[in-house]
């Protein structure tokens, strides 16, 4: 398998006139087969921002992009989802993906709320990650940046 890694920019062009200048950038990453081998099962953990800055249109977005990727995944896949505000909370523990509807309605059930601490969110995986049986082949982290809309990154 080889990684195919495609983006869409919201606006390629930028004023140097202007001191600020924001612009969306959208990556897409897929594991695209070269031929016989079959898809590896994936053991993802999702990292959401629920914090109150996520209230409405940002938190919307979150809870259809990761329902999306519930949907992506199969019976072989695992999948965990962590939450964090002023604190992380395990919404779905790691388990396989053998009932999406009953995940996706966990992940529907967030709400926005609380201040924002990404370190204490990324670093509860990262700290009991083992002892919680969330071993992720890959980590997806979703909040918004400073200057940017909802963005999202993915850590192998």
């Amino acid at each position: 398998m080889r990684a195919e890694i495609t983006y869409r920019l919201s606006d390629p062009y930028v004023d140097a006139a202007q001191k600020n200048s924001q612009r969306q950038l959208a990556l897409t990453i897929a594991a695209v087969s070269q031929g016989n081998e079959g898809r590896v099962p994936l053991n993802l953990c999702l990292i959401l921002d629920r914090s109150g800055s996520m209230g409405g249109e940002p938190l919307n977005k979150v809870r259809q992009a990761a329902c999306g990727l519930v949907d992506a995944l199969d019976r072989r896949d695992r999948l965990s989802v962590i939450a964090f505000d002023h604190r992380p909370t395990v919404v779905v523990p790691n388990q396989a993906v053998d009932r999406p509807e009953s995940i996706k309605e966990q992940i529907q059930g967030l709400r926005a709320n609380g201040g924002t601490c990404i370190d204490e969110g990324c670093g509860w995986v990262w700290r009991n990650g083992r002892r919680a049986s969330i071993r992720p082949s890959a980590k997806c982290f979703c909040s918004p940046t400073a200057r940017t809309s909802t963005a999202a990154t993915i850590a192998v």
